[in-house]
């Protein structure tokens, strides 16, 4: 299942200046038969892919889509949608992946924003009905979107959309036969730096933002972790993320590319699905928020699983969470830092132990990475905290439309995160700016408080924000996910606070959480949990709320 000396690149190497077309048609022509993708349905080989890509492609100019036309995928992690990201890129059209647990507000949003040509979906998934839902988002002749053919269908739809809404829709394979396919055409839209994909930030703290990234973007973002990682051409490498978030689509679908490893992707995350994966494909690596880990950790079954061939991860969390891990799985886990506007840092497996464990690691090669003063923007002295700006290939190209930019006139991207780089070039993350709580006039980095509620025995996990206070304008107040079976007051909490933190950062209000909202790739939804404890307080007649904490309190 390996592939060719040809797919491996060095750090020394990156970032490689193609587009997903182009190095996708080099391996299927120099190692055809290599497997770089295991989907749920099977292993897929270079030329495989390519010949998907080639008769989307087909598909998609028979439909006039050509250069800066958006193409809408609402697809779950198959071939399908794979595929459709490197027909894109050949026709020099945008990729816009959808969120596939949208319901009837975010998919109206999505669709309105990116105006997509054409649209490809399944009928179904994970019980939802997709065309129900496209049905009343698209009310204009949704007739031809709820024939009774349709329903029964188990492949993928394409969906031809006009500004009258909807034109056409049918089943891939009849679109297939409707002409031959035809090798994706070389283009000048095709250029390493032309946009290829349209991402929708996840809007944890706010509305989603669409990005507009280049095909030199997807191709390298997260090439660099995997190589630190220590992965060599041939081994397996799970993918936790969904293809509408750009850890999916840019951090694993194009990596066997240049890595030459092999992508286990299942068609969503699921903490046994993961574990078993693991298992029974061998994988070497894999990657995820914290969360991620806890959740297969805290599975009854998890020590029945043979997870001996991993040996090194990424992962999104404190380093508490991440000792946890690293006790847990019995492997090595560094953190990074990325988002949908850019792909920074990571931490390497040759980093010393202390900092691998604290830091977010160092830029990738070719980025620059600053910390600079909020208020005047100038550049701050090493380890003082400050914004985190980045220039670079990693960088977004810019926001679509209307949506707020973030790009100065050096061309540095200003990320709204705060943090602080060390005399060694490492970053350290220090929270949000738009998160920082001011009760009284102070600043309270939420990361910080979270920091300190983990290194209790009993939390698992916590989430720090800012509540409206008459007072002091507003305080810091916690929400927390105690380990099972266990009981805390609030009280000790704060006194285990009091012990570490200034007054004004020890949390008034401390609730208790039995689950997260969470993003499909993990991500904590803090504006939901923020308003969580906030509905709560008032339904208790409180602002600060007291009481014991246990496990088995109140859910989310």
């Amino acid at each position: 299942m390996g592939v060719g000396p040809h797919a491996a690149v060095s750090v020394a190497d990156l970032p490689v200046r193609a587009t997903l077309a182009g190095r996708l048609s080099t391996a299927s022509h120099r190692d055809p038969a290599g497997v770089g993708w295991t989907f749920a349905d099977g292993d897929v080989s270079f030329r495989e892919m390519a010949d998907h890509a080639a008769t989307l492609s087909s598909v998609l100019q028979a439909r006039r889509v050509g250069r800066g036309d958006h193409v809408a995928v609402w697809l779950p992690n198959t071939v399908e949608c794979a595929a459709s990201f490197f027909a894109c890129s050949a026709l020099g059209a945008i990729f816009v992946p959808l969120n596939t647990r949208s319901k009837i507000e975010e998919l109206r949003f999505t669709l309105s924003r990116c105006a997509p040509r054409v649209l490809v979906t399944v009928p179904t998934f994970l019980g939802i009905d997709f065309l129900a839902l496209l049905a009343e988002v698209l009310p204009d002749r949704h007739q031809l979107l709820t024939r009774s053919e349709l329903a029964g269908c188990n492949e993928p739809l394409v969906v031809t959309l006009s500004a009258s809404g909807v034109d056409d829709v049918v089943p891939l394979a009849a679109a297939l036969s409707e002409r031959e396919p035809a090798p994706p055409p070389q283009s000048a839209a095709a250029e390493p730096d032309a946009p290829v994909l349209l991402q929708f930030t996840s809007g944890t703290t706010s509305q989603p933002k669409a990005a507009l990234l280049s095909n030199v973007f997807a191709l390298n973002y997260g090439v660099e972790t995997l190589l630190r990682l220590g992965v060599e051409p041939g081994e397996a490498v799970l993918n936790t993320q969904p293809f509408y978030h750009v850890g999916g689509s840019c951090g694993a679908l194009p990596a066997p590319l240049l890595t030459g490893c092999r992508m286990v992707v299942p068609d969503h995350y699921k903490p046994e699905d993961a574990l078993r994966l693991i298992e029974t494909e061998r994988c070497v690596s894999r990657g995820g928020f914290a969360t991620m880990y806890l959740r297969e950790l805290a599975l009854p079954g998890f020590g029945d699983h043979d997870l001996s061939s991993l040996r090194a991860g990424w992962a999104v969390g404190s380093a508490e969470m991440l000792d946890r891990i690293r006790s847990g799985f019995g492997i090595d886990v560094v953190q990074l830092y990325g988002a949908t506007e850019g792909g920074l840092t990571s931490g390497a497996l040759t980093d010393p132990a202390r900092t691998r464990r604290e830091s977010v690691g160092r830029p990738f090669r070719g980025t620059e990475v600053r910390i600079v003063s909020p208020e005047e923007g100038s550049p701050a002295p090493t380890g003082d905290t400050g914004e985190i700006v980045f220039r670079g290939w990693a960088r977004l190209i810019d926001y679509l439309g209307s949506d707020s930019g973030g790009i100065d006139s050096e061309g540095w991207f200003h990320s709204g995160d705060l943090g602080h780089l060390d005399a060694d070039g490492y970053l350290y993350f220090d929270g949000r700016l738009k998160e920082m709580i001011k009760p009284g006039g102070e600043n309270v980095a939420p990361a910080e408080v979270e920091r300190v509620l983990l290194q209790h025995p009993d939390v698992v996990d916590a989430a720090v924000f800012g509540v409206p206070d008459p007072d002091l304008i507003e305080v810091v107040c916690a929400s927390v996910q105690l380990r099972p079976g266990t009981t805390v007051s609030e009280e000790e909490l704060r006194r285990f606070c009091r012990r570490r933190l200034a007054n004004f950062r020890v949390p008034r209000g401390i609730q208790v959480v039995e689950a997260w909202p969470l993003t499909e790739s993990g991500k904590i939804v803090k504006r939901l949990v923020r308003e969580q404890f906030i509905r709560a307080e008032l339904g208790h007649g409180t602002s600060s709320g007291t009481g014991t904490a246990t496990s088995e309190g109140s859910g989310s």
